[in-house]
């Protein structure tokens, strides 16, 4: 029996997907399996060594079609009681999966969510010393709430139960906040997220892009698109109560701004659908301007916006 399948997704990174490989390899204490699918690389992401490890199955696919279709076609082909995804620039903490499989053995957990690092690397894949973050994960009691304010992990810090997931998808369509999604659709599905205090993987990335007008469009759309899948589970199962409906048009808010200096027309349509939510809606925990909140006491939400949008198009 396996014990874990580990889906990792690579194009064209050699070098950091050979680090997460030999991290994977260098757990102990249980039957694991490494599910490297390779979204048509020019050429073949990982040495003749690791092709030759019998825990290391390689899926090669015709057409490049993304991350999320990667990631989905190495989970229908995972054949482990529990799953967990990497990126192909993530590492894992030599010695910490066998510890995530019995907490959610011991605790009858569907997903255990750990703590992590984030480093940033040189061209070379070396860290940049002085680099390191350390984030905790958070604690999770009444899962719909803690979704709705935010909580979640990233992709590595979480272990799922197959049962769980085995049955759902990545969202092909999303390009940009696929993790956050992936979490949120499998936690509000979860029975029990257990917490283990301890770090298990490392981000590693390279310094940041700025960040540009059509990104940051596409981050708010993004963003969006998965409240409202939220928004729609939410519905069909008769959890969206009134106060529901309150947090959830808070956190649609937060990126309305963005929305309005990038696509003034999607912002209306999206303080329409916020104020179906709520009729009395007044920015609060996601507007972190105080002078967009005192602007939206003198004149009103959408005004405060249309002012904010002609300000930024000047």
């Amino acid at each position: 029996m396996i014990d874990v399948s580990i889906v990792i997704p690579t194009y064209n990174r050699t070098q950091s997907v050979g680090q997460a490989i030999e991290s994977c390899l260098a757990q102990d204490g249980l039957a694991l399996e490494v599910v490297l699918v390779d979204d048509a690389s020019s050429r073949m992401p990982v040495s003749s060594t690791l092709r030759a490890d019998a825990r290391i199955r390689i899926i090669e696919l015709e057409k490049r079609e993304g991350p999320s279709n990667a990631r989905n076609v190495g989970l229908k082909a995972a054949r482990g009681q529990y799953v967990k995804f990497l990126d192909s620039d993530d590492v894992l903490v030599a010695n910490t999966l066998s510890q995530e499989v019995m907490a959610a053995r011991q605790t009858d957990a569907d997903i255990v969510v750990s703590n992590w690092g984030t480093r940033t690397v040189d061209p070379e894949w070396k860290p940049i010393p002085g680099s390191d973050s350390i984030q905790d994960c958070p604690v999770f009691g009444n899962v719909i709430d803690d979704v709705l304010v935010g909580k979640s992990t990233i992709i590595s810090a979480a272990l799922y139960r197959m049962d769980l997931v085995s049955n759902l998808k990545w969202d092909t369509d999303l390009k940009k906040l696929q993790d956050w999604d992936w979490f949120c659709q499998c936690a509000l599905r979860a029975k029990r997220i257990y917490r283990l205090p301890l770090i298990t993987s490392w981000w590693q990335h390279h310094a940041s892009p700025r960040v540009t007008k059509s990104g940051a469009l596409l981050q708010a759309q993004s963003h969006h698109h998965v409240l409202r899948k939220i928004e729609h589970f939410l519905r069909q199962g008769g959890f969206l109560s009134a106060q529901r409906k309150q947090r959830l048009a808070q956190y649609y808010y937060k990126e309305i701004r963005t929305l309005a200096r990038c696509n003034y027309q999607q912002a209306v349509r999206a303080l329409d659908h916020i104020f179906s939510l709520d009729a009395h809606f007044k920015p609060v925990d996601e507007e972190p301007s105080r002078i967009i909140r005192l602007l939206t006491s003198l004149f009103g939400v959408r005004r405060t916006i249309h002012i904010y949008a002609l300000v930024k198009r000047q």
